[in-house]
């Protein structure tokens, strides 16, 4: 069992902090990584400078085979 934290703070390229995250999702995903459970979006402030942009945060259980 696998316990992956996953959180974005910023824009990219790639698009917003939501769209950052589903792509890390996606990309766990396409290594044949095995989620069983995604929890809900939480939004946190940014540690220690709670000036910068907050975080958008998922946690996901996983496992590298069935």
């Amino acid at each position: 069992m696998i316990h992956i934290n996953i959180g974005s703070n910023l824009s990219s390229r790639f698009g917003s902090k939501f769209d950052n995250i589903t792509i890390a999702v996606n990309l766990l995903i396409e290594s044949k990584v095995f989620i069983k459970k995604i929890s809900n979006f939480y939004e946190t402030p940014s540690y220690p400078n709670t000036n910068l942009p907050k975080f958008l945060n998922i946690g996901i259980l996983a496992e590298t085979s069935k």
